[in-house]
């Protein structure tokens, strides 16, 4: 397709917002919305309406009036650089996000340039510079070229992927309604899992586990093939996905690893260090592998306790806050050691009632896999579609 190209900077007005000094009271709680990069990260329509924090009038002034009418694209610059969300009315944001508006409605869809930008994300990503805190600048983003085709049909292309993504939300919000369903489940069964209303026996974890260590300190080279190695990246809410993202080990470098750390099918892998501390899943593989040393590896004792138990305990929302509050406070880095984790007080109910638990998980479990079958699918389709529009 010979789309002309333009730099975004001539099409479009571009400007950041500013954060009011946090010494200053009188500059926060007011009525006038104010966005971080976490409000376009939980936008789960991609269009901002509320933000978590507002600030007063004197706190805008105090940032230069800095604010964005509706239908500006929101671009976070700092940290989760590409992100992007669409201002669904008049806002503020802090400094980290960039605020863009085309210069004529007649030039650039607003819908067009957002997906464009998605396209962009990785480009951004390796263009970004910093150490802990990534960022990019506003000279690079107005430097970027466009592929502009008619408005005609830069509208046509962002209904086709409007469509596309209206798909993968929707099997992204029928995983999290199993995932609400399973958490519901839990309560109905033995209460809040921090408060024990039904006063289950609390026990140490490590005396109603076997075993609770963790991978190597080591990381080993990677090879294109050998022996399966899974690391935090491969836990997720919703389960251990190996296949996505497969990384290898020599058979010599995981004969070492597999001989203090030995996973089975069934056991608990849990996230002990690093951003995703706290996930914890069931390992649904049966072959061998070797482990980072972010994942602990927890084989509860059956007689005590289910992995299924285990694992929804975990991964209970007020369970890792309470964790949290009790072995991290102040800490810069959430990392959880062996020994905190076995002395993690986890309540015990009747090993019956965990079973029955079990059976239900189980059968979650299985639509939730077809869920996520489905959302791959949709994932590849939106993905697949972009490519095509965009790398032509």
């Amino acid at each position: 397709m010979n789309w002309k190209k333009v730099k975004l900077g001539d099409i479009c007005q571009m400007n950041s917002g500013g954060t009011p000094s946090r010494s200053k009271s009188a500059y926060y709680g007011g009525n006038i919305l104010w966005a971080k990069i976490s409000d376009i990260e939980s936008a789960k329509t991609g269009i901002i309406t509320e933000t978590e924090e507002k600030i007063t009038e004197e706190g805008l002034k105090a940032i230069n009036n800095r604010i964005f009418e509706a239908n500006t694209l929101l671009l976070a610059m700092y940290g989760s650089v590409g992100k992007t969300a669409i201002t669904g009315c008049r806002l503020s944001t802090n400094q980290a996000i960039l605020g863009i508006r085309p210069l004529k409605d007649d030039i650039i869809s607003l819908q067009f340039l957002k997906y464009w930008l998605q396209h962009k994300k990785e480009e951004l990503l390796n263009r970004a510079v910093g150490g802990t805190l990534q960022n990019i600048s506003l000279g690079i983003v107005k430097n970027l070229e466009i592929p502009l085709p008619p408005l005609k049909t830069q509208k046509h292309i962002a209904e086709v992927l409007d469509k596309a993504d209206a798909l993968r939300q929707q099997n992204r919000q029928l995983l999290a309604q199993y995932d609400e369903l399973l958490q519901s489940t839990f309560i109905e069964l033995f209460g809040d899992p921090v408060k024990n209303p039904k006063g289950w026996e609390v026990k140490k974890l490590d005396k109603v586990c076997t075993q609770i260590t963790d991978g190597t300190h080591f990381s080993p080279p990677s090879v294109d093939s050998g022996v399966p190695y899974i690391t935090a990246k491969h836990v997720k809410n919703y389960g251990v996905d190996f296949y996505s993202k497969p990384t290898y080990v020599s058979i010599e470098e995981h004969v070492k690893i597999y001989s203090r750390c030995k996973p089975e099918k069934g056991d608990v892998l849990y996230i002990k260090d690093g951003a995703t501390t706290g996930i914890a899943a069931v390992n649904p593989y049966d072959f061998e592998f070797s482990m980072l040393s972010s994942l602990a590896l927890i084989k509860p004792q059956k007689k005590e306790l289910t992995s299924q138990f285990l694992v929804s305990w975990l991964n209970s929302e007020q369970v890792k806050e309470n964790l949290i509050n009790e072995f991290m406070a102040g800490a810069a880095i959430k990392r959880f050691t062996l020994q905190k984790i076995k002395s993690f007080q986890i309540p015990v109910p009747p090993l019956q009632l965990q079973q029955r638990f079990a059976n239900i998980v189980e059968k979650i479990e299985a639509q939730k896999a077809e869920a996520q079958a489905a959302l791959a699918e949709s994932e590849a389709l939106f993905e697949g579609l972009l490519a095509g529009y965009f790398n032509a």
